[in-house]
């Protein structure tokens, strides 16, 4: 059988070597999570963040006219300024964190441009632009953390809110709740109530302030009833009455 070269379809069908830079190509300019550091946070409302990503990057230098050529060079992104905070928040409730520079996050890039949605809210929003997962479009979580800055002293039975020394926790555990802090404040600008089996304060001094204090029939006091309590000794006129018996 004669060879008269390759024929249409295999001349029609792209070498697998050109495919895969193609690809490649493509994905070289997509983004989808990359740890970054904070350089500046911004309270807001609404709360945003500029950071450096983390790790450097190996970018497309330059492209042949007649051929993909995928020379490469690492490369630091650039910072990204206003970058939407994402933390723990829904049914009117939010969990914030101090965020400040040097701090660790994970940046995600969206699938759409966000300048719309992050301007208008709600639903019906149509992007400015058809990019896909651009650095434009991140968003920071926080709480992704390098081995360095690795939180020490991790609870696996319990869940706590801390700070990363560890002196500072309000800890969770199935049947016991444990705040531990140099100074608690607990300020209530209604009722506050307190119902327990069993209720035991300790301290070197304990200062009980108001304008009107009430205490139960059954309060004791050294382990003695406070309002039905008597004396010993006791004598008419001024004498001094002995103590509670």
């Amino acid at each position: 059988m004669a060879n008269y070269g390759t024929n249409v379809e295999q001349r029609l069908t792209p070498s697998s070597e050109r495919a895969l830079v193609l690809a490649e190509q493509i994905a070289q300019s997509f983004r989808v999570a990359l740890p970054a550091i904070v350089q500046e946070f911004f309270p807001g409302p609404p709360a945003t963040v500029s950071v450096i990503i983390a790790t450097n990057e190996y970018v497309e230098q330059n492209f042949g006219a007649d051929k993909i050529d995928l020379k490469t060079k690492a490369m630091q992104l650039p910072l990204l300024q206003d970058v939407p905070v994402a933390f723990a928040s829904a049914g009117g409730w939010s969990l914030t964190f101090p965020i400040k520079k040097g701090d660790e996050c994970l940046v995600i890039f969206a699938d759409t441009a966000l300048d719309v949605w992050w301007q208008n809210g709600g639903l019906d929003n149509h992007p400015i632009a058809q990019r896909r997962h651009n650095l434009s479009d991140g968003v920071a979580w926080f709480g992704l953390r390098s081995t360095p800055k690795g939180l020490a002293g991790y609870a696996t039975g319990s869940m706590q809110l801390r700070n990363d020394a560890g002196d500072v926790v309000i800890d969770l555990a199935p049947s016991k709740i444990t705040i531990t802090a140099p100074t608690v404040d607990v300020q209530c600008t209604g009722t506050a109530s307190v119902e327990a089996a069993t209720a035991t304060v300790q301290a070197s001094t304990i200062q009980i302030t108001g304008s009107e204090v009430t205490i139960g029939t059954a309060t004791k006091v050294d382990n003695k009833q406070f309002l039905t309590h008597t004396h010993s000794g006791v004598q008419a006129g001024l004498s001094t009455t002995g103590p509670v018996a």
